[in-house]
């Protein structure tokens, strides 16, 4: 008899966030394993499924219900009923400490991201602090049956701010895997796509588009690298609150045609984007960057990666296996000016994220179902 699964993401694509795409990939992969996979996660409008083999029950996503219409969801399905259930974000914890049963909560998975302790420990919303979600939230922990991290670097960060050493041990490190039937090399005419003189080179920024994934050293990085050579072009794709101030940014340097934004893009053609850049960016400062699942997406497609030796990065880029760690701007600078990411093969590249797969991820998982 197959195993029944249930996957609780509040987060799911096309919503942007590492955290969907893990519940996607987890969704996807389980039930390709022939395991019964049920996700539960709020509609989405915009969202297009190619005929996967789990099912999906959507919740409306008004807020003022949404966590009511959700409980009421999970009673109708009777959770009693599946033989694991992942919590795969702080929206699927705020569910079961509520409505879960300590013995229902025996068979969850509780998945460490990268902001729960800053959203739920040290930082809460006033709703939080009201229903008393950190206690609840520290209850879940101890009872469930297995905690998740998605990178020593989390584990540490989560330990070091809760000071809940005594679940330490609980704690399972398993790293996102990038889910390579997805993302492989797929190359377009990126020049010829959005009107690029064909002499440029492409440096891609992949993300939500906010101040501390490292969008303002970017723009400044890069009209420097303008004033040194004007034969690159920055492609940009998301969205964020940081956007409007980052054209802004770009006009007063009167780089407009030296910079391009796509806006949000569904990964068949990230994946094209990818596979035709040049080499990829991301300058992420934030602290809650517990792993950097685009690194990886970018090898997939055979592009050369560039990221700051700094929070969970490290457990993802090896300095000059898939790309560069660096501790200042000035080797960003040096790396591009000089192309040294040309020393990578596109092979070498798209066999490191092969060895970074997901399914080599599940594998790891499968072992707690």
């Amino acid at each position: 008899m197959k195993k029944k699964i249930l996957i609780i993401s509040i987060e799911f694509p096309p919503d942007l966030g590492g955290a969907g795409s893990v519940a996607h990939d987890t969704a996807i992969i389980l039930a390709n394993l022939n395991y019964n996979v049920t996700i539960i996660t709020r509609k989405n409008k915009n969202r297009k499924l190619n005929n996967e083999k789990f099912k999906m029950i959507t919740v409306s996503p008004t807020p003022k219900f949404f966590i009511i219409t959700l409980m009421i969801r999970i009673l109708i399905l009777n959770a009693n009923k599946y033989d694991k259930i992942i919590l795969n974000d702080i929206g699927a914890a705020l569910l079961a400490t509520f409505s879960f049963s300590k013995k229902l909560q025996k068979k969850c998975l509780v998945y460490l991201h990268g902001s729960e302790a800053k959203h739920i420990f040290c930082q809460p919303k006033k709703l939080y602090q009201i229903i008393n979600f950190k206690k609840k939230y520290k209850n879940l922990l101890f009872n469930c049956d297995k905690i998740i991290a998605v990178s020593n670097y989390m584990k540490n960060m989560f330990i070091n701010e809760t000071n809940l050493t005594e679940i330490a041990k609980k704690i399972n490190i398993i790293r996102n895997g990038v889910n390579t039937t997805i993302f492989y090399y797929d190359p377009i005419d990126l020049h010829k796509k959005y009107n690029i003189p064909h002499n440029r080179k492409i440096i891609l920024t992949v993300g939500r588009i906010i101040k501390e994934k490292g969008f303002d050293e970017l723009i400044i990085l890069f009209n420097k690298i303008l004033t040194k050579n004007s034969n690159f072009h920055w492609i940009i794709v998301g969205d964020g609150l940081f956007l409007k101030k980052l054209k802004r940014e770009i006009t007063n340097y009167n780089i407009e045609n030296y910079v391009t934004f796509t806006g949000f893009k569904p990964k068949s053609e990230l994946r094209k984007i990818y596979s035709s850049s040049d080499v990829f960016v991301l300058l992420s400062r934030r602290k809650e960057e517990s792993f950097g699942l685009v690194y990886l997406e970018a090898n997939a497609c055979g592009c050369p990666v560039i990221g700051k030796n700094y929070a969970g990065v490290p457990e993802v880029i090896v300095n000059y296996k898939n790309g560069f760690l660096i501790n200042n701007n000035n080797e960003v600078y040096d790396i591009i000016i000089n192309n040294k990411y040309d020393i990578f093969s596109r092979e070498s590249l798209i066999n490191f994220a092969h060895e970074n797969s997901v399914e080599n991820t599940m594998k790891k998982i499968e072992v707690f179902l």
